[in-house]
């Protein structure tokens, strides 16, 4: 049956629209009223506002597994270098110059961009379920492109301080006083708010018409612009215009910068001072590189050049990668940085020791400190062995912490089961905390020692929850016992008085025998003679049981547990 009566080849798009609208159900007050069509149908026919479907990698499942373990090891890393810049700048008196100053907000814009994003991708990438809500994909909207914009405007000023470091040395304190860069600063986070509250709002109202797939990892202007439906040309438009003056304006200011810095440079005569120069603006010249390259592959490059996968891509590269290696980058080629974070490594250590070495009276017949011999005899096992402790304990607490919090938040968790895991995860992280930050410090410097009061703080503290979670390993196996081959009763035996005293027995005889055999090695040692040992064996055993285990136990739990 053909619209008003015309043959096929006679039909017009208005005919066939005309047609649609007179054959929908007669349910509706009046079909032929768009504002009550609209009233009646908003989510079905206009675009889903309940969530979206991010595809991701959905043609290659295979990247899925690869890309959530690299999220989850630089994300921590991302926070925890940023963290360090930002403390180091603070507190060191010497790094309060207008450098650092910048150099303070890009580690604080880095942290949150990472933060906009990474979650999402994490639990999308760890999970079946590929969602994000509506909600959440608007929040995410702003404070991505907030973040980008201010940062792309940010690394335009920093190149402009190091011009006039560079190129007018002598007026420096003059022209980038405390109100310049006040005022610099503030200009560049409003600009960055008017651009992703103009662009992101207009690209909110664009009509969805049913679709809620999303061809990427996160939600991210141009792809919510080649998702929608109707005239999208005034906003590719405005797109454009509006990277033009955040990407491409920038991007001319800092090559200006660095061609006079350039010039400046090479009119240096000695080979101390032009060194010196490269090296204050190369750290930079990198950043901008890593950050500028992706991005204006993104927003500027003509659409039809750009392969389905390369905006996801992409999008990893400067909003993951980037914000991760800007840390290593500034203080692996800065003197005044890496100077600054050892000796604020040194202060919180001394401090420490000051502190309990006043809280304990030492006698006299006791040694003042220990040298911790570690690896004496492998010097070349220190620097890998300090990277895999740092990734491993940040990865430890991070999913230690997310058990604690998942098992005690959701209410289906609220069983015997998971009561004794959170009290694993809580034994993981006291029992990694209690040995895992002294390693990083020896290793990490040439100071080999541990104080006295130090040493003993320690072997109590790792006894204490060693031996609580030997019992506690038990205690889950005999949940496990009675959950299967008792199902009846199991909600009788393993009630919530039952559960509580196993704990508590659990815990005071953990707390016995960390204080009565606090000099004692853990059980894989005790039944081999000091003879039957080689000299580096129990510091293996004692990375493998102190660091490794505690590390997997979260992933072992969360990632064959639906």
């Amino acid at each position: 049956k053909t619209p008003v009566g015309k043959l096929p080849h006679q039909i017009t798009p208005l005919d066939l629209a005309i047609y649609k609208i007179h054959a929908l159900p007669q349910t509706y007050s009046s079909p032929c009223n768009p504002s009550g069509f609209l009233r009646q149908n908003p989510p079905a026919l206009i675009g889903s506002r309940e969530e979206f479907i991010l595809l991701g990698f959905a043609d290659h499942p295979w990247l899925e597994l690869p890309l959530f373990i690299i999220l989850l090891i630089t994300y921590p890393m991302a926070l925890m270098g940023n963290i360090a810049i930002i403390l180091v700048s603070t507190l060191e008196p010497r790094l309060h110059s207008p450098m650092y100053f910048f150099l303070t907000n890009l580690s604080f814009l880095d942290m949150c961009y990472t933060t906009s994003i990474v979650p999402q991708m994490l639990f999308n990438l760890g999970s079946s379920r590929k969602t994000i809500s509506y909600t959440g994909c608007v929040v995410q909207l702003y404070v991505f492109h907030i973040m980008g914009g201010t940062e792309c405007l940010l690394l335009a000023i920093m190149s402009f301080d190091r011009y006039v470091a560079i190129c007018r040395p002598l007026h420096y304190t003059l022209i980038m006083n405390q109100r310049v860069c006040m005022l610099l600063v503030s200009i560049m986070w409003l600009t960055g708010v008017i651009f992703a509250f103009s662009e992101a709002t207009l690209t909110l109202q664009l009509p969805l018409c049913g679709i809620n797939k999303l061809d990427h990892l996160l939600c991210e202007i141009p792809v919510l612009i080649k998702t929608a439906c109707g005239e999208k040309e005034a906003n590719e438009l405005a797109l454009s215009v509006v990277c033009i003056f955040i990407l491409a304006v920038p991007l001319c200011l800092i090559l200006a910068s660095y061609v006079n810095i350039g010039c400046a440079v090479l009119r240096i005569k000695s080979s101390e001072g032009r060194r010196k120069a490269f090296g204050t603006c190369s750290s930079h010249l990198i950043v901008v590189s890593l950050f500028y390259g992706p991005a204006i592959s993104m927003y500027l490059q003509p659409s039809s050049s750009i392969t389905r996968d390369q905006p996801k891509f992409m999008a990893l590269f400067y909003a993951v990668i980037t914000p991760t290696l800007n840390p290593f980058i500034y203080t692996l080629r800065n003197k005044d940085v890496k100077g600054a974070l050892k000796k604020l490594l040194r202060n919180i250590f001394n401090s420490k020791h000051n502190k309990l070495k006043r809280m304990v009276i030492i006698n006299e017949t006791h040694p003042e400190e220990f040298i911790l011999l570690g690896f004496a005899n492998h010097r070349w096992l220190e620097l890998p062995v300090f990277i895999i402790l740092l990734v491993t304990y940040s990865l430890a607490t991070m999913g230690n912490v997310a058990i604690i919090l998942v098992s005690t938040l959701d209410s289906r968790l609220h069983s015997p089961m998971y009561f004794f895991l959170t009290n694993l995860s809580f034994l993981d992280m006291c029992y990694t905390t209690s040995i895992v930050p002294q390693m990083l410090f020896n290793l990490g410097s040439s100071r080999k020692t541990i104080s006295y009061v130090g040493c003993a703080l320690q072997l109590y503290l790792f006894s204490t929850m060693g031996g609580t979670e030997c019992l506690l390993l038990a205690i889950m196996s005999f949940d496990r016992y009675v959950a299967i081959c008792r199902p009846l009763h199991y909600s009788l035996i393993m009630n919530k008085r039952v559960c509580i005293l196993l704990v508590c027995i659990m815990w005071l005889c953990g707390i016995a025998y960390g204080i009565s055999e606090a000099t004692r090695t853990v059980a894989t040692m005790w039944h081999q003679y000091t003879g039957s040992l080689t000299i580096d064996q129990p510091k293996l055993m004692a990375l493998f049981y102190g660091v490794v285990t505690p590390t997997l136990n979260p992933f072992i739990y969360t990632l064959r547990n639906k």
